[in-house]
C-alpha cells in the first residue's frame, strides 16, 4: 500500500509521465468485447476519455515468421492471429494510431520510443 501512494504521489505532481505497459486499458476493452463480458462499451467509452487525457504510444508486433509456440497458450497460432485482426480494427475503428512493429526489429522499436518521447 505505500507504494502504491508513493506512485500516486508522483503521478499527481508531474506533468510529464511515462507509463509503459504491454495491456493498455483500451486492449481490455477489445478482449471485453470480443468475449461480450458485461459492461464492455462502458469500459470502451472510458478508455477511450483515457486515450483523450493520455494519449499513448501503441506498438503492435507484427508476428511475420516467428515459430507460434501452443503451450501456454489460450489460442491456437490462426486463433491469434484473428485477435490480432481484431484488435487492430478496433484500434482503426477508434481512430487510434498505432504502429506496426516486426518482432526482430528492435532498432525500429528503439527509434520509434526515442522519437515518441522527445
Amino acid at each position: 500500500m505505500k507504494q502504491m501512494h508513493k506512485e500516486d504521489i508522483v503521478l499527481r505532481s508531474s506533468h510529464d509521465v511515462r507509463i509503459v505497459s504491454e495491456s493498455p486499458l483500451f486492449l481490455s476493452t477489445c478482449y471485453a468485447k470480443m468475449y461480450n463480458a458485461p459492461g464492455w462499451e462502458f469500459l470502451y467509452h472510458l478508455s477511450c476519455e483515457f486515450e483523450k487525457s493520455f494519449p499513448s504510444l501503441n506498438l503492435f508486433v507484427d508476428r511475420g515468421s516467428l515459430e507460434y509456440k501452443q503451450l501456454g497458450r489460450f489460442q491456437t497460432h490462426q486463433q491469434a492471429i484473428e485477435v490480432d485482426n481484431f484488435i487492430k480494427n478496433r484500434l482503426d475503428e477508434s481512430h487510434i494510431p498505432y504502429k506496426m512493429i516486426k518482432y526482430d526489429d528492435l532498432d525500429g522499436l528503439l527509434e520509434t520510443v526515442k522519437t515518441a518521447i522527445k
